[in-house]
């Protein structure tokens, strides 16, 4: 026990500790003034990193809306130019996917050589579809395709679930799954999604030349 101030040795270094700590602020300030150019590059930095990731998400976002116009090309020609609601449109792309699937489990080849084969299979598929049932449910009013079409879209859902299970499924199309390219600003554009957004785009442009440039 000490007596006379009431102080020990563990108040004194106590004391110390917080003398220091109360500088530290004062020291950074006085450091940061005495090193403005590390100011500087710290927010050419912060600025530098935050344009590089947001012409990253525009670029990904533009590829990815190139996938959207794809499946909207269909629904564009149903709706606009046929005067068809399809409601089983999805259907029939996911359905085209599992035709995919088969063919490469069942042939090994690689996804991108079995739309040699689905491709020419979906368009038999949709020609029998529209001279056999859906010509039928044309006329002043929309309910009548409404109807079919969504009771196909329960019938190939649940042949789907009944054939390959609730299991989710995937193609494996190999390297070009993970290749890129590089821009400038550091900023990696995946190869797939690219092809996916000019294949969009020529046929966008080759169903306008279609509708515009032709008799039909």
């Amino acid at each position: 026990q000490h007596h006379g101030s009431g102080k020990g040795p563990n108040d004194a270094v106590v004391q110390q500790l917080a003398e220091r700590d109360a500088g530290a602020p004062l020291r950074f300030h006085l450091w940061q003034q005495e090193h403005p150019a590390r100011r500087v590059q710290q927010h050419q930095g912060r600025a530098h990193q935050e344009g590089r990731s947001g012409a990253g998400v525009l670029i990904q976002g533009t590829l990815v809306g190139g996938l959207y116009a794809l499946f909207a090309i269909g629904l564009s020609l149903a709706f606009g130019i046929m005067r068809l609601v399809n409601i089983a449109h999805g259907d029939l792309i996911v359905l085209s996917a599992y035709a995919a699937l088969l063919v490469v489990n069942g042939m090994g080849v690689n996804p991108f050589v079995s739309l040699l084969v689905v491709v020419p299979l979906m368009f038999v598929l949709g020609y029998l579809l529209q001279r056999g049932l859906l010509n039928f449910t044309l006329g002043p009013s929309i309910l009548p395709p409404l109807l079919v079409t969504f009771g196909l879209s329960v019938i190939i859902q649940n042949v789907l679930l009944e054939v390959f299970g609730a299991d989710t499924r995937r193609l494996l199309a190999g390297d070009i799954e993970t290749a890129s390219l590089a821009l400038p600003g550091d900023i990696q554009v995946g190869v797939f999604p690219l092809i996916v957004f000019l294949v969009a785009v020529v046929s966008l442009g080759a169903l306008q030349w279609l509708l515009y440039r032709t008799a039909l």
